[in-house]
């Protein structure tokens, strides 16, 4: 599913599932990316977990997503709204991507994802 999705779109270079405590269980990524899912696992998690409680503590609300925007593109982590676990999803995107539809991207791409996992 995830490499399905990443080829449909241009500007998303890579995506990585991770369990809540950052173990990388998916991923897809262009030929020409270097990706170790694993640390980007473990990092993803932990920034999400820290945008969370971080909102929470700043404006007493869910956080709900966490980005990122560099010179390079942006990076999106959301959470997989899946009734069997918790999981998360980070992807990248360059600059010939916009932040809206990155951010689409990976929030329509998370709802496919619960949706397989709350139908295994």
């Amino acid at each position: 599913m995830l490499e399905r999705r990443l080829q449909a779109t241009q500007g998303v270079m890579h995506t990585v599932m991770a369990t809540a405590d950052g173990r990388a269980i998916a991923h897809a990524a262009r030929a020409n990316v270097e990706l170790v899912p694993a640390r980007i696992a473990a990092i993803a998690s932990s920034l999400l977990a820290l945008g969370e409680s971080f909102s929470r503590e700043t404006l007493h609300s869910p956080a709900g997503y966490t980005s990122i925007a560099s010179e390079q593109g942006s990076i999106v982590i959301v959470r997989v709204p899946s009734s069997k676990g918790a999981y998360t999803l980070c992807l990248s995107a360059d600059r010939s991507e916009t932040f809206a539809m990155a951010l689409r991207f990976a929030l329509d791409a998370a709802s496919e994802l619960a949706s397989v996992l709350d139908r295994a």
